[in-house]
């Protein structure tokens, strides 16, 4: 499974197609101007020609988008990649992905890292960390001995042929 979070897959800047980088432009969180910025950064000046054509420096370019993993696209609704992100939700759903879209509402581009004070990313990360939990087959609770007490915290692991919790080798 892979989490896209706020994707950005489509690095031609001139010829943007997407709606949310013009209605979007000057928010606070993540404004185009940055985007420029960062592209620039990503690919140089002046861009290399090549890399107008390459799908790997913008994987929406891709030709296939086949048997690739299952898929959970999380967007906000207030962020310039919001299109970007769902577009390519729809890329993955139309080549047979399993594709989950998530569209936050009312949020910035910030919003999964604003957790400890928005009920919008504690929802993120609550939802993240059960379609990790469902794709990778772990049950909704371990025995208590596999839970391993760290300080502050609780880690739990499956046993490999040894017992973690000892301080020997």
């Amino acid at each position: 499974m892979h989490n896209v979070f706020t994707p950005n897959g489509d690095f031609d800047w001139d010829n943007c197609p997407y709606e949310s980088y013009r209605e979007m432009e000057f928010t606070a969180a993540l404004p185009t101007a940055w985007m420029a910025y960062f592209h620039k950064q990503f690919l140089g000046v002046p861009r290399p020609a090549p890399s107008l054509e390459d799908w790997k420096i913008s994987p929406m370019l891709a030709h296939n988008f086949s048997n690739l993993a299952p898929a959970f696209v999380f967007t906000a609704e207030l962020d310039p990649l919001r299109d970007e992100g769902e577009v390519y939700a729809a890329k993955l759903k139309a080549a047979g992905c399993r594709v989950d879209l998530m569209r936050m509402e009312g949020v910035t581009h910030t919003f999964s890292g604003l957790d400890g004070i928005l009920d919008v990313g504690k929802t993120y990360n609550k939802k993240v960390i059960e379609a990790m939990k469902k794709e990778l087959i772990i049950p909704p609770f371990l025995p208590e001995e596999l839970v391993i007490p760290i300080p502050n915290r609780e880690f739990s692991a499956a046993r490999i042929g040894k017992d973690l919790t000892s301080s020997t080798e």
